[in-house]
């Protein structure tokens, strides 16, 4: 009786270590513009999982994909099963606070309870990341990411005089991912020293924390990334 009994145990026990287990997601945080990489791991966890993120009235599901397996290392040390990676979409109320993740691994529905924080976009607009070139043809991509980049902020260059451009100067943003994500081409104005900033409807100016002290300088003090524009990319 007792080995029947300890048998069953040690079945009982395997059929938990090889139930699927959800256990984390990184980062677990981002504005509620979403469009932010994720990695979410736990064990047992198939190739064809769904994924969503939810409270008690909004769910947003979003592509995961799983790992390809990888012949040249051990089985032990294999991704597969273990880990998706994916794109976290917008809070699925647009309000910040704390959603569930939910995934569901060949019917069965994991859940990480309050696993993933969206917060408020500090501003009218904050870009956290770019890719300004130093020195470039006009025609070449810029990219920002931040939060509320929509049509309400337009890239603004300025000269080594710091006199706005005009019209040319003044540059749209284009969605790369929602309001999160976005890039801009260098306009055709040089070729030439111009100084960059972006700026909203309602004024509010992000100069890439380059602020120019007139006291340190001679000459005109431009606020703004300094931008070599070269001319026309490919021309000759």
């Amino acid at each position: 009786m007792k080995r029947f009994y300890a048998f069953g145990l040690l079945a009982g026990m395997t059929s938990c270590l090889n139930a699927p287990t959800l256990v984390s997601i990184n980062p677990e945080h981002a504005y509620v513009d979403g469009c932010v990489d994720v990695v979410i791991q736990g064990h047992h966890l198939g190739t064809t999982a769904t994924a969503s993120i939810s409270n008690d009235n909004f769910e947003s599901e979003f592509d995961v994909t799983a790992p390809e397996e990888d012949p040249d290392i051990d089985d032990h040390r294999e991704d597969v099963g273990f880990l998706y990676t994916g794109t976290v979409p917008p809070s699925p109320s647009t309000f910040r606070g704390f959603y569930d993740v939910n995934l569901t691994v060949d019917g069965e529905e994991l859940k990480l309870f309050k696993g993933f924080y969206y917060q408020s976009c500090p501003g009218s607009f904050a870009i956290d990341a770019y890719d300004i070139p130093a020195s470039a043809p006009s025609g070449t991509l810029m990219s920002f990411e931040g939060c509320s980049l929509d049509d309400q902020v337009n890239l603004v260059f300025t000269d080594d005089a710091c006199n706005e451009v005009g019209a040319t100067g003044v540059v749209p943003l284009t969605s790369e991912c929602g309001t999160a994500r976005v890039t801009a081409e260098v306009p055709d104005i040089g070729p030439g020293s111009f100084f960059v900033t972006a700026v909203h409807d309602d004024g509010t100016v992000n100069a890439f924390g380059q602020y120019t002290s007139p006291k340190k300088k001679k000459g005109p003090a431009c606020d703004g990334m300094p931008i070599e524009i070269t001319g026309r990319r490919g021309a000759r």
